[in-house]
This record gives C-alpha cells, sequence and structure tokens, in this order.
C-alpha cells in the first residue's frame, strides 16, 4: 500500500501570505465586541478557534508572526476556558503576557516535579511512562506552556501501582484537596481515594504544595482567573503539583504495548509514547473529554494533534490497524477529518478512508464533537466554510 502523501506546496510550506491572513483573521475576530445574536457570537468565536488552529504549525516552529490587536474579553474568556489563550500570546509575540507567564511558570515547575518523580521511581526500579502535556509541550511546541495544566501524567504497569504509590508518599506527596482558607493541602479520606480507585484507571490524585515566585501582574493574573492548580495565599503563590499516577490509559487498550512501543522521555529516568501512540491518544482524549459525558472540550487537545500531525514520523498502517483493532475509528477520523478540511495537518486519504465512520463502530460514535468549539455537533458553519475554501 502506498502510504505517501501528495501536497501541493502551500498546504506542505505553510507560506508567509497564507500564516499572514490567518494572522490578521484573528487579529479581527478575537478582537471584536460579544455580537448580541448568538449565533454570530458563535461564528465569532469559531473564527478565532480557527485561525487559532491554523497557525499552530507556525507556532511549533516557534516563527514570529508580529503584533495582535487585544482580545475581547468575552473571547478571552471562551479561550481560557477551552485551554488555549496561549495560542493568542504566542501568535501575538514573544509569550510576555502576565498570563502567559505564569503559565510558563507553572509548565516549568511541573517539568522538574515530573524529572524528580521520574527519577525516583527508576531509581527503585520501575520504568515510569510520561504522557500529555508534560511531554507534549516539549514535542509539540518547544517546552511552552499552552494555558494552564493541573497535573503531570504518569504509568506504570499495573503490577507497580502500590510501590510506586508509596515512593511517590515517600516524596511528600498525599491524597489531599487544597484548603484556600489555610493555604494548605487536607488530606482527604481513605474511603473517598478508595472509591475514585475503583471507577478509574489512575490512582486518586497525590499532591504536593511548593512555592512559586509570582511577579505583581502573574499574582493578579492568578487571583482574577484561578489558573487550578496554582493559588496565591498572603501574596505567595503556591503550586499544587499533582500527580496523575495511571495503571491504564483507555478501555480497551492494554499498558504492555504502550512500553514496548515507548521511546526515550525527555525528562530524566522516564520513557514515553511513541509520536504515533501519542497522535491516537491525544484524538481519543479530545474525543471523550468532549462527550456528552464529560462534556469539558478542551480545545488544547485539539491543537496538541494539530502540532503532533506535523512532524515526520507517523506509522499510519499501525496506527490504522490499531485503532481499528480497538473499535476506536470516529474518535480519530472526526478529528482528522476536521484538521484536514481546514487544511492545518496533511492526512493521507486511505487513512480517512480507513478509519470512516461508514465503517461502523460498536463502541464510540457520538458525533463530530470537534466541532463543538464551532457551536455545532456536526459540520461547519457557513460563516467559515467558504472561508476555508478561499484560502489556498
Amino acid at each position: 500500500m502506498d502510504t505517501t502523501l501528495e501536497r501541493d506546496a502551500s498546504a506542505a510550506t505553510e507560506p508567509r501570505h497564507r500564516l499572514a491572513r490567518w494572522h490578521a483573521e484573528l487579529s479581527e475576530t478575537a478582537a471584536e465586541a460579544r455580537p448580541s445574536d448568538a449565533r454570530l457570537a458563535a461564528a465569532t468565536l469559531a473564527r478565532t478557534h480557527v485561525a487559532l488552529l491554523s497557525l499552530v504549525p507556525a507556532l511549533r516552529e516557534g516563527t514570529h508572526l508580529g503584533p495582535l490587536k487585544p482580545m475581547a474579553a468575552w473571547i478571552r474568556a471562551a479561550l481560557i476556558d477551552t485551554s488555549v489563550d496561549s495560542l493568542h500570546h504566542l501568535a501575538d509575540g514573544d509569550g510576555t503576557h502576565p498570563a502567559q507567564r505564569t503559565y510558563q511558570r507553572m509548565a516549568e515547575a511541573q517539568a522538574r516535579c515530573a524529572a524528580e518523580v521520574s527519577t525516583a521511581l527508576r531509581d527503585q526500579g520501575i520504568v515510569p511512562l510520561l504522557f500529555k502535556g508534560v511531554e507534549l509541550r516539549p514535542r509539540a511546541f518547544g517546552g511552552r506552556a499552552i494555558s494552564s495544566s493541573t497535573d503531570v501524567d504518569l504509568l506504570v504497569r499495573p503490577a507497580d501501582i502500590e510501590r510506586a504509590r508509596g515512593i511517590l508518599q515517600g516524596l511528600g506527596f498525599v491524597h489531599a484537596r487544597y484548603d484556600p482558607a489555610a493555604g494548605r493541602l487536607v488530606e482527604v479520606p481513605r474511603e473517598k481515594t478508595e472509591a475514585h480507585e475503583k471507577t478509574h484507571r489512575e490512582l486518586y490524585p497525590l499532591c504536593r504544595l511548593a512555592p512559586v515566585h509570582l511577579e505583581p501582574d502573574e499574582i493578579e493574573f492568578v487571583r482574577a482567573f484561578s489558573p487550578t492548580p496554582l493559588f496565591v495565599h498572603d501574596g505567595q503563590g503556591l503550586l499544587m503539583e499533582v500527580i496523575d499516577l495511571h495503571r491504564g490509559l483507555f478501555v480497551r487498550m492494554e499498558v504492555d504495548s504502550l512500553f514496548e512501543r515507548a521511546v526515550p522521555s525527555l525528562h530524566a529516568g522516564a520513557v514515553t509514547l511513541s509520536l504515533t501512540d501519542h497522535v491516537w491518544t491525544t484524538a481519543l482524549r479530545f474525543y471523550l473529554e468532549s462527550s456528552t459525558v464529560h462534556n469539558d472540550p478542551k480545545q488544547r487537545d485539539l491543537a496538541y494533534l494539530a502540532a503532533l500531525l506535523s512532524l515526520p514520523g507517523i506509522d499510519w498502517p499501525a496506527l490504522v490497524k490499531l485503532v481499528s483493532a480497538a473499535d476506536l475509528r470516529p474518535a480519530l477520523f472526526y478529528s482528522l477529518r476536521l484538521l484536514s478540511r481546514l487544511q492545518i495537518a496533511a492526512v493521507p486519504a486511505w487513512v480517512l478512508d480507513e478509519l470512516h465512520v461508514r465503517r461502523g463502530s460498536h463502541y464510540m460514535d457520538f458525533g463530530c464533537r470537534a466541532t463543538r468549539m464551532l457551536g455545532l455537533v456536526e459540520g461547519l458553519p457557513p460563516e467559515i466554510d467558504p472561508l476555508v475554501r478561499q484560502w489556498p
């Protein structure tokens, strides 16, 4: 089977004129006052999201795009809610906005935490596999933060889970919640952790509180927008370092093969998912969290997916085989098709054909949740479709 993909030069290289047009589109739409008509407001937000996604390949490469008009407050709130306001800050320049500086402090502290925990586990003979944001930030965006991140996700083999818990507790991590009035952690009852762990593929979060230096304007941002797990107590920044310790990732997916395909992590002592596994797990996570059950669509995962798809080395035959065998085609198809239609990512036509929802799924097919950001469940709004088609 021929797995090569023919792309026109403009789609392959993201020429400056196309980037400039998307950048100009973002500058205008994100600055607009909120229309009184709900449909027009949804269309404005949709255009903003599409422009942000279209700039992801350039942002991944660190391309300087120039200043943007200030974001309108309602757009900013919507982008914070879907965890992509960082894309606007990065497209605006050098990341010096107080929000972006705050996110970066969080990301760097979490990276240090991940390295410490991974090294401790490795020293005790446990192979830790890091994934999600702590690995995607350096691989997809050169280490730059993409909005706030709540935790460090770490997978161990099921047989190692209790020993890993003990090692983390030895580092000062506890099953706890943050008490804002006291500015400290409060351990949760054992019955609560046990109830959680009976229905989840990860332990109840393990937490540790650490001081973080924040500039005055960063403190103002934290107080105004509460980017959990970063808090301010008595003028001091406090980061709740949270470890999500997993014994599995998704239903219908065993762990051993992930470790067999794993590659060295950028963090000491750990491994991480292969590029191909990063692609399908990111798409699946986005699809599940956008479902009617979770109803928490984070467009950050779609941005990560767009960045991953611009990297060389995806094993498309292996991805199709794995996803098809697990009956997860819709989770990949809708997002890949959307990014392909928007000319943000190059997906081989045969891959979309093999993953097409017409082939059916007994497990999950609840429509194209990728377009939740556009105010719709299926398809593109008429205000967006002509815009995409007219821009090569």
